[in-house]
């Protein structure tokens, strides 16, 4: 089993309204399987190695130190995997590079081991949007991104673990609040 660390993301495109995510764009477009059908995200840490409970005191802790956070997307890309990955690329703002940062060191504090990926100078946010794109329909896939007319505005308003498969929250922190959600 997954546990993955993530921040969620709510977008708000200019042609189309507030809506939870790129990936519901995509579902009146495509028919491919989405996000793991999850929360449109940005993992900040994902290890099959640790104890949940342990990193909810650090996590609910840390996330009561926080307010929401703006995140411009300002580029579409795909990842190098047989997945046929896209992605939403949040602008590294330094917002975001310090929140991802602090909560690495609180980790790190408390003596939990982070991948090389996750760590702070290797870490690369994106916030998925389709996986198992037909190699025959990326370009059409990358003219939808396209369409978005980027830079559109998002905001992280929340800290969640989650293990998969199957997909299973473990807790959830607000941004600025320390009432577990």
């Amino acid at each position: 089993m997954l546990s993955t660390l993530y921040i969620s993301a709510t977008h708000y495109f200019p042609n189309f309204g507030c809506i939870s995510g790129p990936s519901a764009l995509f579902a009146s477009f495509f028919n491919w399987r989405q996000c793991r059908k999850a929360t449109p995200h940005i993992t900040l840490f994902s290890s099959p190695y640790f104890d949940p409970s342990k990193l909810e005191n650090i996590v609910k802790n840390f996330s009561s130190k926080q307010e929401s956070l703006p995140l411009p997307f300002g580029s579409i890309g795909s990842l190098p995997s047989d997945d046929n990955v896209l992605f939403l690329a949040p602008t590294p703002t330094l917002s975001l590079l310090q929140f991802h940062s602090h909560l690495f060191d609180a980790m790190k504090k408390e003596g939990i081991e982070i991948a090389e990926e996750n760590r702070p100078d290797t870490w690369i946010p994106y916030c998925l949007v389709a996986e198992e794109v037909p190699k025959t329909r990326m370009g059409e896939a990358f003219t939808v991104l396209r369409d978005l007319k980027l830079p559109v505005a998002g905001y992280a308003m929340e800290i969640a673990l989650v293990e998969y498969p199957p997909v299973r929250e473990v807790f959830s922190f607000v941004l600025g609040n320390t009432v577990e959600r």
